[in-house]
Formats: structure tokens, sequence, C-alpha cells
């Protein structure tokens, strides 16, 4: 008798071995995602940082947006990385000395920053 083919016991250890790389790999991949979420957020506030600036240098004044696409018309210098990061700028003045703070969260990600140009520094919020 000539038997071709696998065993049943074979397909099962095949099987439970590729289960327990899945399960490996799975997770793993969901944390690389939040990392490249996080990374692309804090990578469109730093574009906004220098945008704002370049547009204080011409003209001592800076933008107040309310979303995106509103940063997006109001600052010729300001273009983003993808399409589900939203960022958002307050201005005031402190002292006399203005600043602007920017927010910006991905859609994501139940977290976003903030950076405040008063106090340099990225702070975790929750929208």
């Amino acid at each position: 008798m000539n038997n071709r083919g696998f065993t049943l016991i074979e397909l099962l250890v095949v099987v439970g071995i590729v289960s327990i790389l899945a399960a490996i790999a799975v997770p793993s991949f969901r944390e690389f995602k939040t990392r490249a979420y996080d990374a692309e957020v804090k990578n469109d506030i730093g574009i906004m940082l220098r945008s704002q600036e370049l547009y204080y240098t011409d003209n001592l004044v800076y933008i107040e947006c309310t979303d995106t696409s509103d940063c997006k018309s109001k600052l010729p210098y300001f273009s983003t990385s993808g399409n589900d990061v939203d960022i958002s700028v307050t201005t005031g003045s402190s002292g006399g000395e203005p600043y602007f703070v920017v927010t910006g969260t991905h859609d994501r990600l139940t977290y976003g920053y903030e950076f405040d140009t008063s106090d340099p520094e990225f702070i975790e919020i929750i929208p």
C-alpha cells in the first residue's frame, strides 16, 4: 500500500506551531503600529512648530487654527505626513512674549500629545 500525505498528528503539530507563532507575532505587530502612529503625531507637531516659527518670522504673529485643514489653509508652510492626524493650535501671551500650544491626536490612538512653546516638552494627553 502506497500512502501519500500527512497523518493527523503531523497536521496537528504544524497547526499548533503556526498558532504559537501567530500568538507571538500579532501583539508585536500591534505594538509596532501604535509606535508608528505615535511617531506620526509627534512628526506633524514638529512640522507645525517649524511652520509657526516661519510664519512668525515673516508676520510677527502666531496663527491659531482649530483643525488640520484649517491649519493647512492658514499656514502656507504646513503639510502633514498623513490624513489620520488632527492638529490644532491655540495662541497666547505671557509677560508680553507670544507663545502657542500645538495639540495633536491620531484617529487610531486613544491619546495624543500637546506641545507648549512657553514650556517646551511633549505632554501626553487623553482627548
